[in-house]
Order: structure tokens, then sequence, then C-alpha cells
């Protein structure tokens, strides 16, 4: 609140409230906190392997990894930070209609399902995801992948925030 609060305009933070309020108590889960496309890697034998684990969090919140991965690997390959589509991108991945929002509701649904949680609290996390990113800072997207430096993981969290809260405008009842 103290330090995004007048960015995101009038209503946001009641709003944000109004959305985490819901959440509930959480089941803890180790967070790597950077999970994005340029930190996972393929060994020889083409397993799956997370590089960079100097900012996990052994008590973290539960799916802000896969969330982050999600949308992040949604960016690269749609190329939404140099378009400039970051809202639009944003969308097509949550939308279940979508080849992406396939793919990212079906990596939720399992996570979801093993984790006990429900579609709502998902919804819900999301947005604190966003807000976590936020809250802490995050590294600079484009560092060593030809998208403008100066664009910030930051910057494109705090745009989410907004979409998120958006969002859960559009969803209540």
């Amino acid at each position: 609140e103290r330090g995004f609060g007048g960015v995101l305009g009038p209503g946001s933070i009641e709003r944000a409230r109004g959305v985490l309020e819901g959440l509930g108590d959480l089941r803890l889960a180790f967070e790597h906190r950077d999970c994005a496309p340029w930190n996972v890697v393929l060994t020889d034998g083409d397993a799956p392997a997370v590089l960079d684990w100097e900012s996990a969090e052994p008590r973290g919140l539960p799916a802000c990894d896969l969330i982050y991965f999600l949308a992040t690997a949604t960016f690269v390959l749609e190329g939404s930070i140099e378009s400039g589509r970051i809202h639009q991108d944003y969308a097509v991945m949550l939308d279940r209609r979508s080849a992406y929002g396939r793919i990212a509701a079906a990596c939720l649904d399992e996570y979801s399902r093993r984790l006990g949680l429900d579609r709502d609290a998902v919804r819900r996390l999301r947005l604190l995801c966003w807000i976590e990113r936020c809250r802490r800072g995050s590294p600079e997207l484009g560092a060593g992948t030809g998208i403008d430096e100066r664009i910030s993981m930051e910057a494109v969290s705090l745009r989410l925030v907004g979409e998120e809260l958006g969002l859960a405008e559009d969803a209540a009842p």
C-alpha cells in the first residue's frame, strides 16, 4: 500500500484487500521466487533442472512459482514486453480456450489438485504473486535475453496487479 497504492489508482487497495481476504490458510511451499524460462535448463538426460536459487524461500507461497513461470514463458514466446502486449497476452494465457490457456490451466489444475487448492484460491494467489513480486522487487527481465533491459519484472508485475484487480472486478458477483 505504501509503495504502490498511489500508482494503482483509486480503490485498488480496497479491491486487493477484498480479493485476498477470502484466501484463507495456505499450505507453505518451497518457493524458488525466480522460476522463469531463463532459469530452467535441460540436463544431458533431458530432465529439467532449475538454476539460480539465491532468492528461494523454504516457507513460501504455493502456486506462485508456477504462475510466474507460465506468465514469463508466455511473455518470452510472444514477445509481449517488446510489443507492449503484456495485458493482452496475459489474458490469452488465462483463457482456457487458447493454446497457452489450455497449457496454463492444465498445469495449474494439476498443481491445485495435488495441493488441495480450489480454482478461487489460485485466482487469489495470482494477485498475491504479482503483489509480492512488486513488494520485494525483481531482477531485470531483459538481462541476457535481448529485451530492453530498462524494463523490469517489477514494472510488469505492477501492471499485472492492475490486470488481476480488473479481472477480480469482472469476476465479482
